[in-house]
Order: structure tokens, then sequence, then C-alpha cells
């Protein structure tokens, strides 16, 4: 019988890629114009939510159970601020 933490767990990843699925949906939807969909505008939005689920990811599996829950509350949101800074500078190249 697999723990109910494994099953917590399996149902957490669940949530989060619907989720994410919708959140990726929406520019699809929101730019199509009748029949005619702007893949470049649509290539760019995706581009920007990579860099909102890369700082999800990086927040919710390594900062918050690695320094948030550990109490390391400096140490956390310093690193949160890298994360969000780095993920910005990197999203700025790849428009430039």
């Amino acid at each position: 019988m697999p723990s109910v933490s494994l099953h917590l767990r399996k149902v957490e990843l669940s949530l989060y890629l619907v989720i994410w699925a919708l959140v990726f949906s929406v520019p699809f939807f929101a730019l199509r114009n009748l029949e005619h969909i702007n893949w470049h505008r649509l290539t760019n939005d995706w581009i920007h939510l990579v860099s909102y689920l890369i700082i999800f990811l990086v927040n919710v599996y390594f900062l918050v159970p690695q320094l948030l829950l550990q109490k390391r509350y400096l140490v956390y949101f310093a690193m949160t601020f890298l994360v969000i800074l780095a993920v910005t500078i990197g999203d700025m190249f790849i428009h430039e």
C-alpha cells in the first residue's frame, strides 16, 4: 500500500501540471484571431511563461524545502531574489 505522502506528492504534481497547462494555453486562446494564429507572438509569450515556470520550480523544489522550511529566511529571500534576477536577465537576452 503506497504511503500517504507519496499519494499527496502525486496529487500535488498533477495539480501543478494542470495549472501550468492552463497557464500556457491562455496566450494561445487569447491571441487567436478567428483562424489565424500569430505564432511569433505566441512563442514569445511562451518563452516568458517558461521564465515564470523556472522560478516556480526552483522555489517549490529547492528553495522552500532547503531554506524556508529550515527557517533560513534571509538566505531564502536572497536566493529567491537572485533566481528572479537571473531568470529575468536570461529572458532579456533571449528577446534581444
